[in-house]
């Protein structure tokens, strides 16, 4: 799964998201039935570890993993050029 190896924040926001709207249709149709407290409870657990995941994955990560120039070639350290000359413009 490369979405998630190359957008982990995004994927951890993306589960929290998903996870929390599970809930709201069981809920909904019925299918589970807790006391408003206990789902009041539950959503804030969910909300609180999916945002502490998001927090601590958000500073393990490059800015991105994949850097690409404007006609979406790949940038490596052998693609650059080592003269100013070869940097785009400003």
């Amino acid at each position: 799964m490369s979405f998630v190896k190359n957008r982990p924040v995004l994927f951890w926001g993306s589960l929290t998201t998903i996870l929390e709207a599970a809930i709201g249709l069981l809920v909904v149709f019925e299918i589970w039935t807790p006391t408003a407290a206990q789902l009041a409870q539950v959503m804030i657990l969910i909300a609180a570890l999916g945002q502490m995941f998001v927090f601590l994955i958000q500073g393990q990560v490059t800015p991105t993993q994949n850097p690409k120039d404007d006609a979406g070639n790949m940038l490596t350290p052998g693609t650059i050029g080592s003269d100013e000359a070869d940097l785009p413009p400003i």
